[in-house]
């Protein structure tokens, strides 16, 4: 019996809103994906700018709980926050979104970008 040890790879996205403190970002992606400051600033700023950043790559599973962990977090301290997974199948980077418009972010729930499905978890107001 041989194992598949080529399993799928997931990326952890943040979108951005207008909603959420830069503070928290920073903090979830310290606390949560173990990131350093410096990094963690540059990921939240990414996001910011950009619409979209990537956290980290990750097996599904694992991908799944930290997206499910950071929303639970949030959710606990009433902090609005949407994340999302990727499947990573060429490991390109991540497009930004196009527009930055606060509604265009909460609005969607299972988007594509180029050949790329993307599962969205979050809490709309």
């Amino acid at each position: 019996m041989s194992q598949q040890t080529d399993q799928p790879m997931f990326r952890v996205l943040f979108l951005n809103d207008d909603h959420t403190p830069m503070e928290f970002v920073v903090h979830v992606l310290e606390r949560f994906f173990e990131k350093d400051c410096e990094t963690a600033a540059q990921i939240m700023q990414s996001a910011h700018c950009d619409g979209l950043a990537e956290c980290g790559i990750y097996g599904y599973d694992l991908a799944k709980t930290k997206v499910d962990q950071v929303l639970n977090f949030a959710k606990s301290i009433t902090i609005r926050f949407n994340a999302s997974l990727s499947e990573a199948r060429q490991l390109k980077p991540v497009p930004p979104i196009l527009s930055r418009h606060k509604a265009s972010v909460r609005k969607r729930r299972d988007f594509r970008f180029g050949s790329e499905s993307v599962l969205h978890w979050g809490r709309d107001a």
